[in-house]
């Protein structure tokens, strides 16, 4: 797993970074955790930032079923 820092004014910016900048083969996803949110304060704008993790969707459907299991638990 790949983990890469990007900040951003939004997500839909964030996308687009993202879009531009990953080449993803055809068994592998992301996935974006917000690490700071972004701002606006008065004039400036304070950029958010976001982790985002490259993972096989193999991974991405364990995790799912591990968390629907947790929840079932519950």
């Amino acid at each position: 797993m790949e983990k890469i820092i990007l900040k951003s004014q939004n997500e839909e910016e964030l996308k687009e970074m993202i879009e531009r900048s990953l080449t993803l083969q055809e068994d592998e996803t992301y996935r974006v955790k917000i690490l700071k949110y972004p701002k606006k304060i008065l004039f400036v704008n304070i950029k958010g930032e976001y982790e985002v993790e490259i993972i096989k969707k193999s991974e991405l459907e364990n995790l799912e079923n591990k968390f629907s299991k947790k929840k079932k638990n519950k």
